[in-house]
């Protein structure tokens, strides 16, 4: 439980000041928004490595050979 002892009443900044920090917040969502979406969207294909090198210890041979494409991270 908890008890409130007292209670300020403090009132929000003017809109000029924080005015900055609205604009790079609401730019910044956006722009992470649309890099998610390029990114779910996006074909990779790497050619700076052999197969061979390029296939996850774990992953079964015939699944490499049959994908070229890097698995999409999100």
């Amino acid at each position: 439980m908890i008890k409130v002892e007292e209670k300020r009443n403090r009132k929000p900044p003017d809109f000029d000041q924080v005015k900055g920090q609205i604009e790079t917040y609401v730019t910044r969502k956006a722009q992470a928004e649309y890099v998610g979406k390029l990114r779910e969207a996006a074909k990779v294909e790497r050619f700076d490595k052999p197969e061979e090198t390029a296939k996850a210890p774990d992953a079964k041979p015939d699944a490499a050979k049959d994908s070229k494409m890097a698995p999409a991270k999100k």
